[in-house]
């Protein structure tokens, strides 16, 4: 099967995160946190980033690792 490994997020991983976030909000749930107040990806790993150093935090937030897992260098997918 592979080695599991996590990771934080890539400038590669955009368009899966944004697909996996549209699939997750049809549910009501927002997987992606503070994806729909970046308009572009390299803002929002720049919040991701902030987030995890604690630095220049949106109000009522908490520190926070967001991180992706891959086995055997592949992430998961939606679509299988």
């Amino acid at each position: 099967m592979g080695e599991l490994a996590l990771r934080p997020l890539r400038a590669a991983d955009e368009t899966a995160v944004r697909a996996a976030h549209a699939v997750m909000a049809a549910e009501g749930f927002e997987f992606a946190l503070g994806l729909g107040a970046c308009s572009e990806w390299a803002d929002y790993l720049d919040l991701l980033d902030r987030l995890r150093r604690g630095v220049e935090m949106p109000d009522g937030w908490v520190p926070a690792t967001f991180l992706v897992a891959e086995v055997a260098g592949r992430h998961g997918r939606l679509d299988g």
